[in-house]
């Protein structure tokens, strides 16, 4: 999955089926994404986060909605947590962005995020985990120094592994 990001031709649809179907798959590997993000294009990376970001930004919409299944909460309000403790940050992650195709962000917006929002616990919670994964790992990337910063002190207000949501490290 990990080299969809970096392969990337501007179908949403099918982009979005192949990251639904990762997720929903029971041998779904979250560990191994993170693996394999992290030998993908920095534009690759790059577009990940972009993603991971408007999935923190969704799951704080949602906890300050209050709309999510229950079984969801851990998610919602570990990512809501998170995007509040990298908002110092949030400019100079999200600049970064500035460089991808806008067709990519306009779909994330429009397309893959709200689809993400809308599928079942179990892969949600997949998902989730995915994004809090690779943001565990951002300080190891080359971002700012405020972003790495920002990341060290989030994962120090986290537990060790509270990227693993209740459903993906069963």
């Amino acid at each position: 999955m990990a080299n969809e990001f970096a392969n990337w031709q501007g179908d949403v649809e099918a982009f979005l089926t192949r990251l639904e179907n990762f997720v929903a798959s029971d041998i779904c590997d979250v560990e191994g994404f993170q693996e394999g993000m992290e030998l993908q294009t920095s534009e690759a990376k790059q577009r990940f986060t972009a993603v991971c970001t408007m999935w923190l930004t969704k799951l704080s919409v949602l906890k300050s909605t209050g709309v999510f299944e229950l079984c969801n909460e851990y998610s919602v309000k570990t990512g809501a947590r998170i995007l509040q403790l990298l908002k110092p940050s949030y400019d100079d992650l999200s600049s970064c962005f500035a460089k991808l195709d806008t067709k990519w962000l306009t779909s994330l917006t429009e397309v893959v995020i709200p689809a993400m929002a809308e599928i079942p616990t179990a892969p949600q919670q997949r998902f989730s985990s995915m994004v809090f994964r690779w943001i565990s790992c951002l300080d190891d990337l080359a971002y700012s120094p405020v972003v790495r910063d920002r990341v060290n002190e989030a994962k120090s207000h986290l537990d060790d592994e509270f990227y693993c949501t209740p459903v993906a490290c069963v």
